[in-house]
């Protein structure tokens, strides 16, 4: 067709997470990168990265000021009573017992600031919490999992969000020297395991109980069928956003 028109000129405007999804069943096994996603997808990615660094210098205050306050020389190791069970009553627990608890929190908050210190280039970005939530009421078959076929498709032509959280879920961004992060991720699903084995059956059975669940199909199909296909993700961008 003329002036690009056709399929090729359509597929960039396919949802990433269909369009990349579509490619892993094809076998596609190019590494993943910044071109296969929109200036808007990019924009979410940097947003929770920097949102996840906040709550990490957050969470290492924290630690440094729990550290400090346990260190002091002015620390009072207080009491307490528990019940013994060789007295059968409330006895006062040892200065020799909370002296230990103090020592192994102070080991584990020092483990914890050492942990923020060593990993000051790198930023583990989980996967955003109300997925978290959606996979657990799914699993359990609680109320408040995902929408059927149209609410899916609306989300992934509409928002840039379900389409990173649906492809990368939980990723490492590395920070570099020259004002540039890089995304680093597996493309893949976590296999059953070695000894699971799924009847005709079974398996129908769990594709009848996702039929009205396009993201929870695609899972099944692939941790059944393609469990050991996968894709690098190494995705560079800036900092912070063009202007």
């Amino acid at each position: 067709m003329a002036n690009g028109d056709g399929l090729p000129s359509l597929y960039p405007k396919i949802p990433t997470n269909i369009r990349l999804f579509m490619e892993q069943v094809i076998g596609k096994d190019s590494p993943i990168t910044e071109q296969d996603f929109t200036e808007e997808e990019l924009e979410v990615m940097r947003d929770r990265m920097m949102a996840q660094e906040a709550r990490n210098i957050r969470e290492e205050e924290g630690f440094r000021t729990a550290y400090e306050r346990l260190n002091s020389p002015d620390y009072d190791l207080g009491w307490r009573m528990e019940q013994s069970p060789e007295a059968g009553r409330l006895e006062y627990v040892s200065t020799d017992i909370l002296e230990a608890e103090r020592q192994q929190e102070l080991d584990r908050l020092k483990r914890g600031i050492e942990s923020y210190e060593t990993t000051r280039d790198r930023v583990s970005v989980p996967t955003p919490r109300e997925k978290v939530q959606q996979e657990f009421q799914e699993m359990h078959g609680l109320k408040g999992g995902r929408g059927g076929w149209i609410d899916t498709l609306i989300e992934s032509f509409s928002s840039p969000e379900t389409n990173v959280s649906t492809t990368l879920g939980q990723f490492k961004a590395i920070k570099n020297e020259d004002d540039t992060v890089t995304i680093k991720d597996t493309y893949n699903w976590n296999p059953v395991g070695p000894d699971f084995k799924l009847s005709l059956k079974d398996f129908l059975t769990v594709v009848w109980d996702n039929r009205n669940d396009p993201e929870g199909l695609g899972n099944v199909f692939m941790r059944v069928a393609l469990p050991k296909r996968e894709r690098d993700v190494e995705i560079n961008l800036p900092m912070t956003g063009e202007d």
